[in-house]
């Protein structure tokens, strides 16, 4: 009988809970990193191995070695909002990157965000190298950068458009908005559930020393998905405004289709959750 692969989430928030149940239940041996000891119990709940690991903190960096001893780590970890914390984002992974480096890996993901590309009024794909537009974007892709020139074992990243399911629909989104600016650029959107197949696909397929694009290959318009969403769910929509039209982007998911075909995603248009 083969060993069982192990696994350890760095991050398990949001995406990584989820993600680690899945992996769970396909028979991985799943560790999860908390920063904050109120998540611990979800961990457990959910078998999953917890640490409380804070990478701005080295004291909780120490007695690690068991979680980075595994067969492949994925980071789920997003700057945060703090313009500080974007700056030191990059410096932050450099005990992962030697931690990762003891252990020879197998494989790294690392979960980043097409909002290292700017908004150029056009299709972006992988090869893209305009500079990014916003803080967050230069603090991901330094990260990037620096993951892939100090890792000695295979990484794959995954830049994912901006995430949606579950909590995350529009009538949460916009209950504090007064307007729906540029109602008319369009979205780059991807479910979380296919988020979770598409790095599940990674591990089987083992695509490693990649870069590729998560996202759906529709990309209706803000107005079309708000509204769409206001007739399935019966929510009142704040006014559309159509300012600042030449603020947006396309991401390419060429790439994405090509390693994994079309049949792996749940959805290809957003449109499609509300249908």
């Amino acid at each position: 009988m083969s060993k069982k692969k192990s696994i350890s989430i760095l991050g398990c928030g949001w995406l990584g809970v989820p993600l680690a149940c899945h992996l769970i239940e396909k028979g991985y041996l799943v560790n999860g990193s908390y920063r904050d000891i109120d998540n611990k119990s979800t961990l457990i709940n959910n078998s999953i191995e917890p640490y409380q690991i804070n990478l701005a903190d080295k004291e909780l960096l120490k007695n690690t070695d068991s979680f980075f001893d595994v067969n492949y780590l994925i980071i789920s970890i997003p700057p945060g909002r703090s313009p500080a914390i974007n700056k030191q984002y990059a410096d932050l992974f450099t005990n992962v990157i030697e931690s990762a480096n003891r252990f020879k890996l197998e494989g790294v993901i690392f979960l980043s965000s097409t909002s290292v590309y700017p908004a150029s009024q056009a299709n972006v794909s992988e090869t893209c190298d305009d500079s990014p537009d916003k803080p967050v974007g230069h603090a991901i892709l330094a990260a990037e950068k620096k993951l892939s020139n100090d890792l000695t074992c295979p990484i794959t990243i995954l830049r994912l458009a901006g995430l949606i399911g579950y909590d995350r629909v529009p009538q949460n989104y916009l209950k504090d908005k007064k307007v729906i600016r540029m109602s008319d650029g369009p979205v780059n959107l991807i479910h979380r559930d296919d988020c979770i197949r598409i790095i599940e696909g990674v591990l089987n397929k083992k695509v490693w020393k990649e870069t590729v694009n998560v996202c759906y290959e529709e990309h209706p318009t803000r107005k079309e998905y708000y509204q769409a969403a206001a007739d399935k769910y019966n929510f009142e929509l704040p006014p559309f405004e159509n300012s600042d039209q030449s603020n947006f982007k396309i991401v390419d998911n060429a790439k994405l289709k090509n390693i994994f075909g079309n049949d792996l995603l749940k959805y290809s248009n957003p449109l499609e959750l509300f249908r």
